[in-house]
């Protein structure tokens, strides 16, 4: 459930108030904020970034990267996240004295997810689609858009594929404990062949105006066949 009108000017005046934000690069992205039951406060904000999504882009900071380490702000789902982050940049269209926040500094980062996000008329981009084909292209990533950007997607569904792609498997084979998967070391295509065959049950890809978005996205893709989620699983299953 999205933040109300009210609970979003509360969530954007705790972020301005946080010593955190001072001085910091900050960037917005998706989490609970209501995970801490107790009042927001900009002390109690400070344990949230140690929840997903917070935690996950916190530890794929570099260790090498000593200063000026972004701080990162849960702000509820997509769409939360987009709202905040236009929120903070109209309360400081203005110079104020009264916020730690630099609207220079401020960043936003989504999933990339199969339903849209509208972005507001200010922004040059619409929605969360023409953002990442504004990012990637054909599975690659455009260097110069993301120095132009503010705001950020993943460039892939969900997170954690970045670490199930199969050419990544010698990196599992040398880990150390071993990883495993159904109780056996893990094999990524095996994981992938998987997913595949249980791809006619996801309720997202089901709706034909999704199916049409995810097939989209990879039609660079020239081995795989569109014509139906039964169609695309079976061809990805013999990828595999």
């Amino acid at each position: 459930m999205s933040l109300s009108n009210t609970e979003l000017q509360e969530h954007c005046n705790t972020i301005i108030n946080s010593r955190r934000a001072q001085n910091k690069i900050v960037i917005l992205c998706e989490g609970n904020i209501h995970a801490d039951e107790g009042k927001a406060s900009p002390s109690s904000y400070r344990q949230l970034e140690k929840l997903p999504d917070a935690n996950f882009y916190k530890a794929c900071i570099p260790v090498w990267w000593k200063q000026k380490r972004p701080e990162f702000f849960i702000c509820g789902d997509r769409q939360d996240v987009i709202n905040t982050y236009f929120e903070l940049q109209k309360m400081h269209s203005q110079p104020r004295n009264d916020s730690y926040l630099n609207k220079d500094k401020l960043f936003a980062i989504i999933d990339l997810d199969l339903p849209l996000c509208k972005f507001d008329d200010s922004y040059p981009i619409k929605d969360s689609e023409a953002l990442f084909y504004s990012l990637y292209q054909q599975g690659q990533i455009n260097q110069q858009a993301i120095l132009e950007k503010s705001i950020f997607i993943t460039g892939l569904i969900y997170k954690e594929a970045y670490f199930l792609i199969p050419d990544l498997q010698p990196l599992f084979d040398d880990y150390s404990p071993v990883v495993h998967f159904n109780n056996v070391p893990i094999n990524l295509k095996a994981v992938y062949r998987e997913m595949a065959h249980k791809l006619i049950n996801d309720g997202n890809l089901m709706q034909p105006d999704q199916f049409k978005r995810a097939c989209e996205r990879i039609q660079h893709c020239q081995q795989l066949n569109f014509n139906s989620l039964n169609d695309l699983q079976t061809k990805l299953v013999n990828c595999f």
